[in-house]
């Protein structure tokens, strides 16, 4: 009973940490795609 409370206690609080982690990797993820687009975009109007 008092491991269960435990395991319990530190997902909870493990929890906040974990689901940052996630934002930060999808924001970054989205991020980079906007830059590499906007990359794109410059090096075609370089071409022109």
């Amino acid at each position: 009973m008092l491991i269960d409370y435990f395991l319990f206690s530190s997902g909870v609080r493990m929890f906040p940490f974990f689901a940052s982690l996630l934002l930060i990797a999808s924001l970054s993820r989205t991020l980079a795609q906007n830059v590499d687009e906007e990359g794109k975009t410059h090096r075609r109007s370089r071409l022109k």
